[in-house]
């Protein structure tokens, strides 16, 4: 007979999109041991489990209708910062927000920034975000130098690109375990300055040949 979760833990829950919501029994950890305790209350009740970040995914991923809904944005410390190498190590509840509001006065800015600035760590590896640099950079998943993931028995392992889990974690959409704790290379900085060139573009053949064009020079690319 399953356990019975508690009903004040119901919480609807949306997408960034705001299309879609559904009712989920919500815990925010704030460590590792309240995930522990979270995953064995999962087992006891046999309940799916949801893993959510920020709630800014497009595709509605974190909902979990009738799941045990794990949001992650308390674990969010900035655990290390070393100005010298630009290597940060963060929970994964941190924002892309805290990681240039914690490196930017020291020169250093993230290798890969999305659409907005307020994704968490965790969440932006389950998708793999990239960002307008996209061509020069790739994914931020690439500027990773260490995971720590929690698996669903509760033990914590410590992931690099040199294991084969660590790229199932990384655009895993949190279907693999959950990620704790994040080492990332940071992209150095010398002004703050940005040159720009604007171009109008005709059609989409001219868009793609003109990103084709500069990709080898821009350090960002967009177009509207």
């Amino acid at each position: 007979m399953n356990a019975t979760l508690p009903p004040e833990r119901i919480t609807r829950v949306s997408g960034y999109g705001m299309a879609l919501s559904g009712d989920g029994y919500l815990y925010r950890p704030t460590n590792l041991d309240d995930l522990r305790t979270i995953l064995e209350i999962a087992r006891e009740s046999n309940r799916n489990i949801t893993l959510r970040g920020a709630g800014r995914s497009y595709g509605d991923a974190n909902i979990g209708r009738e799941s045990i809904v794990i949001d992650i944005t308390r674990m969010n410390r900035v655990l290390n910062w070393d100005s010298r190498t630009g290597i940060l190590e963060a929970e994964a509840g941190a924002t892309i927000e805290t990681l240039w509001r914690t490196t930017l006065e020291d020169g250093w800015w993230p290798p890969v920034v999305s659409g907005t600035m307020f994704p968490t760590l965790a969440g932006a590896l389950a998708m793999n975000i990239h960002g307008k640099n996209n061509p020069k950079a790739g994914t931020i998943g690439e500027h990773i130098l260490t995971l720590d993931v929690l698996a669903t028995d509760g033990t914590l392992h410590q992931l690099t690109p040199r294991d084969p889990d660590f790229y199932r974690v990384i655009s895993g959409a949190g279907l693999v375990g959950i990620i704790t704790r994040v080492r990332i290379q940071m992209k150095r900085l010398h002004v703050g300055l940005l040159r720009v060139l604007p171009l109008a573009i005709a059609n989409w053949d001219e868009q793609f040949e003109v990103f084709e064009r500069y990709e080898g020079d821009a350090d960002y690319m967009v177009s509207w």
